[in-house]
């Protein structure tokens, strides 16, 4: 099933199954997905700024070319989960636990992660500078340079210039 009126910002889409749904071309902004399922789903250059995936089933979820900053994810499954050229500036993630999820050419920048396991996640050229990260496992492969400025616990580390050749303008 396919969703495709551009126009449904500020939808309370609570507790419903949205399993296998293809969104394209929509505008989401600042909805609220809040405990519901989007087993299968794929989000394909959609505005969803500030949405709340709060308690929300995003397992083999794909978000490609899509503006999730600001988005909400707490207590959120993501498993299988592909995000790739997507914008999650600003993104808030806590008691998040991710398997097999992908980051692909992804900005985290000014990001928080708080009490989350990320350690069997991928982060391929994903920039997540100035971010906060507490209580969080990341995987060994992240380098210092992917998360300039970033404080980690009560550590800052330091701020440099990292630009990828796929600093496309997302």
């Amino acid at each position: 099933m396919q969703l495709r009126d551009p126009l449904v910002y500020k939808t309370n889409f609570r507790n419903v199954n949205l399993s296998k749904m293809d969104f394209k071309d929509i505008d989401l902004s600042g909805s609220d997905f809040g405990g519901s399922t989007l087993i299968g789903s794929t989000f394909y250059d959609c505005n969803l700024e500030g949405v709340d995936f709060i308690n929300t089933d995003l397992s083999h979820v794909r978000f490609h070319k899509s503006n999730l900053s600001e988005a909400k994810f707490k207590k959120t499954k993501l498993q299988n989960t592909l995000f790739s050229k997507v914008d999650l500036s600003h993104a808030h993630f806590s008691k998040v636990t991710a398997m097999e999820t992908t980051f692909d050419r992804v900005n985290l920048d000014a990001s928080t992660f708080e009490n989350s396991d990320f350690s069997l996640t991928y982060f391929r050229n994903t920039l997540m500078r100035n971010s906060r990260i507490k209580r969080t496992a990341l995987p060994q492969s992240l380098s210092k340079k992917q998360m300039c400025g970033s404080r980690v616990g009560k550590k800052r580390l330091p701020n440099c210039e990292a630009v990828f050749a796929w600093d496309d303008g997302l």
